[in-house]
């Protein structure tokens, strides 16, 4: 029988719930218990765990992985990428040289002899042809623009410690900047609007990544797309608004393991199981971004490993503030605002068709009855979210779809987000839920959600109830809660196995079996 994981161990440790009288560390437990004011909460047994928890591919996947899952609650972790960030991007100072050429034929002859130089535009250009940027170089802008009628603008191939930056772009262009299997990697104050697909691409094992400062707007195909062994990198400043395209993988932000069948093609995918998804991104900081008015969602998570996020506001985008989903793992989402999203206004009747819900009807303003919320988990394990301010999404504030495990969620302010009520449809302050599958498929889980703690939230305003416990929810606890002016319920709870409820404070009663 496998041992209880490793990063619960330390969840537990962490947060005041294991006191297990022969654990040698008594002065830390008491001193973190005293800080967090929880008790000792009930868990599943190990034959529970055999049950439930371990036959799940988030789980198993996890597990396969060999994660040292216990450093996902070392907060200090995502500031250390930060500072190294920080020291990386120092470096890229070379010695300047201008280009006085009109073309990125010229450029491209130019940048041969440009070796740890930092070319500098000194007007526009027009691009004809890919701008192909080699090793330890930098382009900067200047602030002109870069004219293009070319698929692609600036393509970065199995470089190092190479640089775009101070560059608006325009014309007739697909892909403003598309990276591939590279090594400190700088893309800093472009501008980059109207491209016709994803305007910046980031495919293969590429370390050390700084996206800084850039504005993306008004783009065909989302915003940021991020698949592969993409890891210890920043990304920060970006003001990504009001790009098109309705599927998850044209969020704003997009981190994703999905296999890579063709480095220079993204629609080519593999789907495969998640406890098959053995290559993914992970230890990316993602903080002071705007991501805002998107046609799908903010940021979209596809199972990437310790991601931390923080302090970025994602405001009405179309679908989900975020999603974590398909096996993302060890995610940190704390001291974020997450506003308005979800309302699904912008969705054709084929986008709907594509997310299963055009059948569900529209409501007069022309919007999807089946609104989204502003936090979705479904299908993965041990995320925290923390200390967010989650308020007036469309579809519930934090929503378990399926399979949501060990997940932390305390002391956010989450308010009014039930503002796509409908005859169809009531939403929640937080939702475990347990959708089923829109298709019949074998490479994720419909499992109902399991251990997670939900404690020292502000829920606030007419959400149908607090929170939701779905049919089969088990050993999840809700503890000091402080939820006021929902419409029916506290706490509403239709499973009926064992879930805790522990001195919330709420003006309404709870309905449903809920043991103290």
């Amino acid at each position: 029988m496998k041992p209880i994981s490793k990063f619960f161990f330390t969840l537990l440790v962490l947060t005041g719930c294991y006191n297990e009288s022969s654990q040698s560390d008594k002065p830390f437990l008491q001193n973190v218990m005293k800080h967090y004011k929880l008790p000792s909460f009930n868990l599943m047994d190990k034959q529970e765990e055999e049950k439930f928890i371990y036959p799940l591919m988030v789980v198993k996947r996890a597990n396969a992985l060999n994660l040292d899952v216990a450093h996902f609650m070392d907060m200090s972790r995502w500031k250390s990428i930060q500072e190294e960030a920080q020291k990386n991007i120092a470096t890229f100072d070379y010695p300047k040289v201008n280009f006085e050429g009109a073309t990125s034929r010229e450029l491209n002859e130019f940048l041969k002899t440009a070796n740890k130089k930092t070319v500098v535009l000194t007007r526009d250009i027009e691009a004809t042809e890919a701008v192909i940027v080699p090793p330890q170089t930098i382009i900067d802008g200047g602030g002109f623009t870069v004219r293009a009628s070319t698929p692609r603008i600036f393509l970065l191939h199995d470089i190092n410690h190479a640089a775009v930056r101070n560059i608006n772009t325009g014309g007739d262009f697909e892909t403003a900047v598309y990276v591939t299997n590279g090594d400190n990697i700088l893309l800093e104050k472009l501008h980059i609007s109207k491209g016709k697909d994803r305007p910046v691409v980031v495919m293969g094992k590429t370390t050390h990544l700084y996206l800084l400062n850039n504005t993306i707007e008004e783009n065909g195909k989302g915003g940021i797309y991020i698949r592969g062994d993409v890891s210890q990198g920043l990304i920060e400043g970006n003001k990504i608004r009001n790009n098109g395209h309705s599927s998850n993988l044209s969020a704003g932000l997009v981190i994703t393991d999905i296999k890579i069948v063709d480095l220079h093609d993204t629609e080519k995918v593999a789907f495969e199981k998640i406890d098959h998804r053995m290559t993914y991104p992970h230890d990316l900081v993602i903080m002071n971004n705007e991501i805002m008015e998107q046609k799908s969602s903010g940021i979209y998570l596809d199972g990437p490993v310790s991601i931390y996020i923080t302090k970025n506001r994602l405001v009405r985008n179309d679908k989900e503030g975020i999603c974590l989903d398909n096996g993302t793992t060890g995610c940190h989402f704390f001291n974020n605002e997450v506003i308005e999203n979800g309302g699904r206004r912008k969705q054709t009747d084929d986008d709907l068709k594509g997310d299963f819900v055009l059948q569900f009807g529209r409501l007069e303003d022309g919007s999807s009855k089946a609104k989204l919320p502003g936090v979705s988990i479904d299908n993965a394990v041990y995320n925290v979210i923390i200390d967010n301010i989650i308020k007036g999404n469309y579809g519930s504030g934090v929503k378990m779809v399926r399979t949501g495990i060990r997940t932390i969620i305390g002391k956010n302010k989450i308010v009014n987000n039930n503002a796509g009520t409908n005859d169809r449809f009531h939403f929640f302050g937080v939702e475990l839920g347990l959708a089923v599958l829109d298709f019949e498929t074998d490479i994720l889980d419909a499992a109902p959600a399991y251990e997670n703690i939900i404690f020292s939230n502000q829920i606030e305003g007419p959400h149908y109830a607090g929170i939701f416990l779905a049919e089969e929810a088990y050993h999840n606890t809700a503890f000091k809660n402080e939820i006021t002016g929902v419409k029916e319920f506290g706490i509403e709870s239709i499973s009926s196995k064992n879930n805790y409820a522990r001195e919330n404070n709420m003006d309404k009663p709870s309905r449903g079996p809920l043991t103290e």
